[in-house]
């Protein structure tokens, strides 16, 4: 009987397979338990989004949108989502320093939110999670006025950061697209 790493016992056949096999099998198991475990951990820490009246507001009262991790390459969703709130009327403005300097939908390209010389009204982020506190750090630096973390995204640190700094215009784990399809 083969159990994971939190003690659940597993099934009492895998000893009948060859060693290799079991080995490769057991491996995946735990992977997948692994993952589950931090799915949990993540689950622990759960960010409150402000009410639908109020991202609603945020998104009629906003004109400039800075996206962090937007991507020159059309197949990726930071570049269809981007392009789409562009054609909904958004000024978008790339964050990204491996293209800083070039175009990405016909604007310049900045290699941190600090460069950007002139106001911004959201700032919505592509980057993994664990990279959140980082772009937290450099919005507090702008006098940008909503943080918001796309679809899969939140990270208690990143929040601690802004609330601290009296930021307290923040949306996380939401698209913005969807969300503006789905208010505006």
């Amino acid at each position: 009987m083969f159990k994971t790493e939190s003690g659940r016992k597993l099934f009492s056949f895998l000893p009948l397979l060859t060693t290799n096999t079991c080995n490769a099998l057991r491996i995946v198991i735990l992977f997948k338990e692994r993952k589950r475990i931090q799915k949990e951990i993540l689950m622990a820490y759960s960010f409150r989004n402000p009410s639908d009246g109020i991202i609603k507001h945020y998104l009629e009262t906003s004109k400039i949108i800075a996206v962090v991790g937007l991507s020159d390459r059309e197949d990726t969703t930071s570049h269809r989502v981007s392009k789409e709130m562009q054609e909904r009327g958004y000024r978008i403005i790339p964050v990204n320093p491996r293209a800083a300097g070039g175009q990405i939908l016909g604007e310049t390209v900045y290699a941190s939110l600090q460069e950007i010389p002139f106001p911004v009204d959201i700032v919505d982020v592509y980057r993994r999670s664990e990279f959140l506190p980082d772009v937290a750090r450099d919005f507090i630096e702008t006098d940008a006025k909503i943080f918001w973390a796309q679809l899969e995204l939140e990270n208690q640190e990143a929040e601690e950061i802004l609330r601290g700094a009296g930021r307290e215009d923040i949306v996380m784990n939401r698209c913005i697209k969807r969300e503006h399809t789905r208010l505006i």
